[in-house]
């Protein structure tokens, strides 16, 4: 071999050495081979693209639980209104028989106060007819 082979050579050896050295450092800063990176970033993509799906799951889910107790809770709501418009509807014709039966008894109580009225008047009717009748009894009595 020549002089000018070797160092050839020898500078081919030096460069494949500190390629290897390179290549050995980069191995040891990612813990990994070189070939093996993509792999393992595409599995780590996988694993948080599966953590992501769950955690959407997990959240519409929760939607969907949350949608179930609004509609529960509108249901019971509108049962509450429905019960509320009955009971103002009982207590409104409650009120109007009040009203009606307030009526009736002030209607009463005037009747009574008339018949009570007529009564006395009868009454003193009949003390004067009594009166009358006395007064002619004795004047009969007399002749």
């Amino acid at each position: 071999m020549k002089m000018g082979q070797l160092n050839l050579q020898g500078f081919y050896l030096r460069d494949c050495f500190r390629t290897h050295k390179l290549e050995e450092q980069m191995s040891r800063d990612s813990c990994l081979p070189v070939d093996v990176q993509p792999v393992l970033n595409l599995e780590i993509l996988e694993s948080d693209l599966l953590a992501l799906v769950k955690a959407l799951k997990q959240k519409e889910e929760e939607l969907q639980y949350a949608e179930r107790n609004v509609f529960l809770e509108d249901r019971r709501l509108n049962q509450a209104k429905e019960e509320s418009e009955q009971r103002g509807n009982e207590i409104s014709a409650v009120f109007s028989k009040h009203e009606k039966l307030e009526g009736e008894l002030m209607q009463a109580n005037l009747d009574l106060a008339s018949q009570t009225r007529d009564t006395e008047d009868l009454k003193l009717q009949i003390k004067e007819r009594d009166q009358e009748i006395a007064s002619a009894h004795s004047t009969l009595s007399l002749k």
